[in-house]
C-alpha cells in the first residue's frame, strides 16, 4: 500500500465562496412550454406517453436515439391490458 500513497498528491487551494439561493424552486416553472415542441413519433392509438426531451437527446442523426428507441418500441405492439401502447 505504501507505494501507492506515493503516488498520492494533495493540493491545498482557496475556498471559491459564492452566494447560494436556498428558496425552492418550481420544477414546472423552469420547464419550456410543451406545446412549442410537436411529437416526432405520431401516435395511432388512444393510449401512449409522450416523453419531453431535450435538443441533444432527442435530436437528429446520431443524437436522435430516443426517437429511434420510441420508433422501436412502437413497432414492437406492446399491449397494457389488451391496448396497444405508444411512446409518442
Amino acid at each position: 500500500m505504501n507505494h501507492l500513497y506515493d503516488e498520492i498528491r494533495v493540493n491545498k487551494i482557496t475556498p471559491n465562496k459564492r452566494q447560494v439561493n436556498l428558496t425552492p424552486t418550481s420544477i414546472k416553472e423552469s420547464l419550456p412550454d410543451i406545446s412549442k415542441y410537436p411529437p416526432k413519433v405520431e401516435n395511432s392509438t388512444e393510449n401512449f406517453i409522450e416523453i419531453f426531451a431535450s435538443p441533444h437527446i432527442a435530436g437528429k442523426n446520431k443524437d436522435g436515439w430516443l426517437v429511434d428507441t420510441a420508433k422501436d418500441f412502437n413497432n414492437a405492439n406492446v399491449k397494457v391490458n389488451g391496448k396497444t401502447v405508444l411512446l409518442k
